[in-house]
């Protein structure tokens, strides 16, 4: 039985210029895909013996048979990635002009059903594995983390994807952020260590990062081979930042700052959630202020 829904749209003028974008792509796209089916059904008549005049003479005759498999599989593996491609960039094609991403309440949690003109896709999320519904700092796109994974969804402005995750929280009667905080577990690419008054997060050999964590007080510890350095950090703040790295992936980070002082805490590409889990489990232990959703 489903309880309620909230549609969100593509909007802007960018979604045309990679409709355009996906347009020209996917005519050059055709030629490919045609030239490499006739190259094919080429060999493959050749090989049997019915050759035409009007193919070309290398497919005419090939030297041997060994190089007539060869040929036929690598045009074949080509082929099954680029068919592959075209249809990504269809579905791409179509989501941006005629897209829709609905998130549709059901008893146990949501579907986020995602259309791209007559296709749909349904994705559901059950309550008990949703950890948070939140919004993307640099975009304020909406992230939903439940259990391992993350689900992103871009449609809409920004005032109605802030709207949907508002709404989507308080009908899952999902926790604020202090309970968040509170039941935060550290990611798992990290050790935790119990000493008697801290807490210590440990990961890396050759280049080991070791965070001291007390009450009101963080310790930045890297240890380069025997070398070590060491940075402390009192009434500081946590915040994720965001920038783009040189294959325009997206790369987010855990920093601490105080004073003049800032130190990177964590890595992620990608996806923010591991820096996020990393930022809230900091923030309950330290008591130092983290806001996620905000630049």
């Amino acid at each position: 039985m489903e309880l309620d829904r909230r549609s969100l749209r593509p909007t802007g003028t960018a979604r045309y210029i990679v409709a355009a974008f996906m347009l020209v792509w996917l005519a050059g796209w055709a030629f490919g895909e045609a030239g490499a089916l006739f190259a094919i059904g080429a060999i493959l008549r050749n090989s049997v013996g019915r050759i035409t005049e009007q193919m070309p003479d290398w497919m005419s005759h090939p030297a041997t048979t060994g190089a007539v498999v060869f040929v036929v599989l690598f045009l074949t593996l080509w082929l099954v990635f680029w068919t592959l491609g075209g249809i990504t960039a269809f579905v791409q094609l179509l989501r941006s002009l005629w897209g829709e991403d609905v998130i549709a309440l059901a008893p146990d949690g949501f579907e986020l059903i995602r259309r791209a003109g007559p296709f749909r896709r349904r994705d559901a999320f059950d309550r008990g594995s949703i950890r948070r519904i939140r919004l993307r700092p640099h975009d304020k796109a909406i992230v939903i983390d439940a259990g391992k994974r993350s689900r992103t969804i871009t449609f809409g402005t920004s005032d109605e994807r802030q709207a949907a995750a508002d709404w989507l929280t308080r009908s899952l009667m999902l926790p604020d952020e202090a309970a968040m905080a509170a039941s935060a577990a550290p990611p798992a690419s990290w050790k935790a260590v119990e000493d008697a008054n801290a807490t210590r997060l440990r990961k890396g050999s050759v280049i080991r990062t070791e965070l001291i964590v007390r009450r009101g007080e963080l310790t930045f510890r890297r240890t380069i081979l025997f070398f070590p350095s060491e940075r402390v950090f009192r009434n500081a703040r946590l915040e994720i930042t965001h920038d783009t790295s040189s294959e325009n992936d997206n790369v987010y980070r855990l920093v601490v700052s105080g004073g003049e002082a800032r130190k990177t805490l964590d890595v992620q590409l990608l996806d923010s959630s591991r820096v996020v889990d990393l930022g809230y489990w900091l923030a309950a232990r330290t008591g130092f202020p983290f806001a996620p959703n905000q630049h």
